[in-house]
């Protein structure tokens, strides 16, 4: 295989090995919070609200789905099998993956509870209102969280997320290997580059988590150069990276990489206090003039700090090394 084509299988194979960290993730308006006890307590009594609730919620949606399936007309046939089955699934028994199918889905399909009703018979209307009468009268019953916060929400629902797998030309119908969570191995002089997810609980795989430490670890060579090359675009026009959007190989490195490196360490771990407000931009404040008397301490330059040059977090380094 010429150089270049395992080149774009490598790079193909880092972007689904980092999608996998987000293939549980399910959007909301709304999520619970509270202590570990609290909620425990509050999925227990829901679970148990629902199985009470279940045979009527069944009977409502097996009334409802030929007048679903009409109201929607032509604009089924446009979605495969697997998207109508997810869509056709009773939202409550739905799985993450058709959960995640039907949000954009249903969407498209936009049927409205008049709609249903109008391809209802008398009959069915009158079922149908009894039926929903029940379930308001469960409403009142319907266990509610210790606390709530409302917004753009993220959430898992069990801790085995569905498999990703990389797609032959990106096509979702054409699925290939299946693929694990994992960093970037370009990091990892050492070692194995996967990522161990550790699930905190019954409701989550732990997988975002295991990323975000990742990301936000001292060491770790990236996030503090990216964020800091772009403060320096903000003030100057043009960081010491031309892309700021791109620091792989198809752009050219760094104009001055030990200043890169010594704002970069400062961040992180600044020798003096970052400027009030936290924006992040205290090391590169003090070294523009009308800001700080300071000169730029040449032997920083040319000794950066090396934890933040070490390709590979001390700490992921020892959690990735290979087992016995």
């Amino acid at each position: 295989m010429p150089r270049s084509q395992i080149r774009s299988a490598a790079a193909e194979g880092f972007f689904y090995r980092l999608q996998a960290f987000f293939s549980g993730i399910l959007r909301g308006e709304a999520a619970p919070i509270g202590t570990s006890s609290q909620l425990s307590d509050y999925a227990r009594e829901l679970s148990l609200w629902q199985d009470q609730t279940a045979a009527i919620r069944d009977q409502l949606h097996r009334l409802e789905f030929e007048a679903r399936v009409k109201a929607a007309g032509d604009r089924r046939m446009k979605f495969p099998e697997v998207v109508l089955a997810a869509i056709d699934t009773e939202p409550e028994n739905r799985t993450t993956y058709q959960r995640q199918l039907a949000f954009w889905s249903e969407r498209q399909m936009d049927i409205k509870d008049e709609t249903i009703a109008a391809n209802l018979s008398e009959e069915q209307k009158q079922q149908r209102a009894a039926l929903k009468g029940q379930l308001a009268a469960w409403g009142i019953k319907k266990p509610k969280p210790p606390a709530e916060v409302t917004g753009m929400i993220v959430q898992e629902l069990t801790t085995i997320p569905p498999a990703t797998h990389r797609l032959a030309a990106g096509s979702y119908n054409k699925p290939l290997e299946e693929v694990s969570p994992g960093f970037l191995s370009v990091l990892f002089s050492t070692g194995s580059s996967d990522a161990r997810a550790v699930p905190p609980h019954e409701r989550t795989s732990g997988r975002r988590t295991a990323l975000a430490k990742w990301l936000t670890d001292p060491a770790h060579p990236l996030p503090a150069r990216v964020i800091v090359n772009r403060v320096w675009q903000q003030h100057f026009g043009r960081g010491l990276v031309a892309n700021a959007n791109d620091f792989g190989t198809q752009t050219p490195p760094p104009t001055h990489p030990e200043l890169l490196d010594w704002l970069a360490a400062e961040f992180v771990n600044p020798s003096t206090p970052l400027s009030t407000g936290g924006s992040g931009e205290g090391p590169i404040r003090k070294e523009i003039p009308g800001h700080s008397g300071e000169q730029l301490p040449t032997e920083k330059i040319r000794n950066p700090k090396s934890e933040v040059r070490n390709p590979v977090p001390p700490s992921l380094e020892s959690q990735n090394a290979p087992t016995a």
